[in-house]
């Protein structure tokens, strides 16, 4: 076990352990971890936790106390949050069944202070079709895409070219838009399988994924950070009221992946959880980290991008709206920022193409 794992699962104690469990964790972790010199950022996240759980009495000394600052931070920045979710859901056109909000804003009722304040909103959109609507809902209330230019009359074929679009708010900060993936895709592992469930925020009402879709996407999404940071945020979700049915899903999932981190998830899970994952736990697909294929041609690629694209739009879409709406499937497909990258990415693909066919001839 490397000495960074080794802090990491002594936080995770100190964070979700028993009041004496959690004591001698802290002091190991104060001992050892260097905090004079650096703290490594997701163990930095995870501190007001720590001091949620050993109580603000428990313990006195110099770093304990400098907490109660970053604690206040971590509830402003927080209920910037709660401000972004009324401004977001009280201006949409969309019935609640079909945005969904995703983790952390479903818990933050319950303690503000606690949950990590760096992570993007994010919600949901059940419908792809939808995307449309949302993002005029969007740009008129002054939301941007920061460095990216997606042209209007192509964002249905950018919503066939990936699933999520990053945005930003002068006054709410940042929002993470996700929507599921097009008719004859497979649907990514971290996708919810399940409707939502209604949920209340102060005097909002909205709906949520439920508890192992959470865990999926908390798990399983791309741009989550390090795994100890994603497994932390899961635990922090699972300490709320009525979210234990999660547990399972993470304790599978954590298997599955082989993560070093199980043996001490699996300490501080609940007694009656911890059990059944001695046994037979529900099948749970996933992966942390996904190996590329064989490379396949780039023209032949293309060709499959656009069999794929024309089958997403549907047989009423004709040939001119495809053309048109091609642009923004490049743009999704390939991450681009600008429609006038893409003959340059054609370029370099053909380019590519030649070294290939001249290193495999020669």
């Amino acid at each position: 076990m490397s000495s960074a794992l080794g802090l990491r699962e002594t936080l995770l104690t100190a964070a979700f352990g028993t009041r004496e469990e959690a004591r001698l964790a802290w002091q190991q972790w104060e001992r050892d971890s260097g905090w004079q010199e650096h703290v490594e950022f997701d163990s930095y996240l995870l501190l007001p936790q720590v001091f949620h759980n050993l109580g603000k009495d428990s313990v006195e000394d110099a770093l304990f106390l400098r907490l109660k600052g970053i604690i206040r931070q971590n509830w402003v920045a927080n209920s910037r949050r709660l401000a972004l979710l009324k401004a977001l859901l009280g201006d949409s056109r969309l019935s609640g069944k079909r945005l969904l909000v995703l983790p952390p804003l479903s818990f933050l009722s319950h303690d503000r202070s606690t949950v990590f304040s760096n992570e993007p909103v994010a919600v949901w959109l059940a419908c792809p079709s939808d995307l449309r609507a949302f993002v005029a809902d969007l740009r008129a209330d002054g939301w941007l895409t920061p460095n990216r230019h997606i042209p209007r009359w192509s964002m249905h074929g950018f919503a066939a070219g990936t699933s999520t679009l990053g945005w930003r708010h002068s006054q709410y900060g940042a929002l993470q838009l996700h929507w599921p993936r097009q008719q004859g895709r497979t649907a990514s592992d971290w996708q919810p399988r399940n409707t939502g469930i209604q949920a209340s925020l102060a005097d909002l009402q909205f709906y949520r994924l439920q508890p192992a879709d959470t865990i999926r996407y908390l798990l399983l999404a791309p741009g989550q950070g390090s795994e100890f940071r994603r497994c932390a945020r899961a635990m922090l979700y699972l300490q709320q009221a009525g979210h234990a049915d999660g547990w399972p899903v993470l304790l599978q999932l954590l298997r599955n992946n082989a993560s070093e981190l199980l043996e001490t998830v699996l300490e501080l899970a609940p007694p009656g959880v911890a059990a059944t994952a001695q046994g037979n736990l529900p099948p749970e697909q996933g992966e942390l980290a996904v190996e590329g294929a064989g490379r396949l041609p780039f023209f032949r690629k293309l060709g499959q991008h656009w069999s794929t694209f024309c089958q997403d739009l549907g047989e009423h879409c004709g040939t001119f709206k495809a053309l048109a709406a091609l642009p923004g499937y490049l743009m999704g497909k390939w991450d681009l920022d600008h429609p006038l990258e893409i003959p340059y990415r054609l370029l370099r693909g053909a380019y590519s193409d030649y070294r290939h066919r001249s290193r495999n001839s020669g």
